[in-house]
């Protein structure tokens, strides 16, 4: 990514983060209102403040201060996100929301990173209990795609992440401007691994009847379809095909919504056998493992 520069609206001016805003951005992230949907906690002192600064300083990312043009008064931050799906973050303070500051701050940031950086798409998480800032992506014409959870470190639960999404040809559609990149990137919807096993309808009864999973597809002894979860755009399906060589040393990764545990009670009730029990991991997940009857390992994991 490149470095940021001076961005200059209609009351607002941009400008990139510096030890100079320290003061300003400590009454922003100083202000437990505004941190509620934070992933770090409330800034206890201006010290915190200036560490956050060096540390953006160092990973030379585009940061900005959001500085009100009439008052010269700091109000918030806007930031582009270096990631595998360009991100986009911004915090206003709460005595300056219900303003438009956050939609004309955003759209100067979305106009630098569509014409000058380049990039095909900008991706929002929020919190699914933040509706302001849903209304906010709504407003800069971002689209809801999904969800996920996750837990930051200073909360004590996880909490359901929800993924807007902006693509640079759709920004240029609406805003009339030019983007350097419109490319569209090829859509990748999920993974269904297919596991080899001796018996597909002694296998679907168990994953049926042991794990809870529905039947969506069966073929006599050739293939079979399973699956759960809530919404039919994101179960969890595994198909089945009969081999008289089965797989017997892979595992399957599930990842569950908010949290594991119920599932474990579940399946433990079940007399399902545990192979590893659950526990929370040093990398911020909860796992627990089975093995079918076919001697593949199922790890099921949520947020810790």
């Amino acid at each position: 990514m490149i470095a940021a520069e001076i961005l200059t609206g209609t009351r607002l001016t941009l400008e990139p983060a510096a030890l100079q805003h320290a003061e300003g951005l400590f009454s922003v992230y100083g202000d437990s209102r505004a941190m509620v949907y934070w992933n770090t906690s409330t800034h206890r002192d201006i010290s915190e403040t200036k560490s956050m600064i060096r540390g953006i300083q160092v990973m030379n990312e585009p940061w900005w201060t959001v500085i009100r043009q009439d008052t010269g008064q700091i109000i918030g931050g806007l930031w582009l996100i270096d990631a595998a799906v360009p991100g986009m973050g911004y915090i206003i303070h709460p005595s300056q929301w219900r303003q438009g500051y956050g939609t004309e701050a955003g759209n100067l940031v979305l106009d630098f990173a569509f014409t000058k950086m380049g990039l095909n798409r900008v991706e929002l998480w929020i919190d699914r209990e933040n509706i302001a800032s849903q209304s906010l992506a709504r407003k800069l014409h971002f689209t809801l795609y999904g969800h996920f959870f996750q837990r930051f470190p200073n909360k004590e639960r996880p909490h359901d992440t929800l993924t807007f999404g902006l693509r640079a040809d759709e920004w240029a559609a609406w805003t009339g401007r030019s983007a350097a990149n419109t490319q569209r990137n090829l859509a990748f919807l999920g993974i269904n691994p297919v596991v080899r096993v001796r018996d597909v309808v002694e296998t679907v009864a168990f994953y049926q009847e042991q794990l809870g999973f529905d039947v969506d597809y069966l073929d006599g002894q050739r293939f079979a379809i399973v699956s759960r979860g809530e919404w039919s755009a994101e179960r969890v399906r595994i198909h089945f095909t009969h081999s008289d060589q089965p797989d017997s040393s892979g595992a399957l990764y599930i990842t569950v919504g908010m949290t594991v545990d119920l599932l474990y009670a579940e399946l433990q009730a079940k007399g399902v056998k545990i192979t590893r029990h659950l526990e929370t991991q040093p990398y911020g997940r909860r796992e627990f493992e089975i093995e079918d009857l076919n001697g593949w390992r199922l790890i099921f994991a949520s947020a810790a």
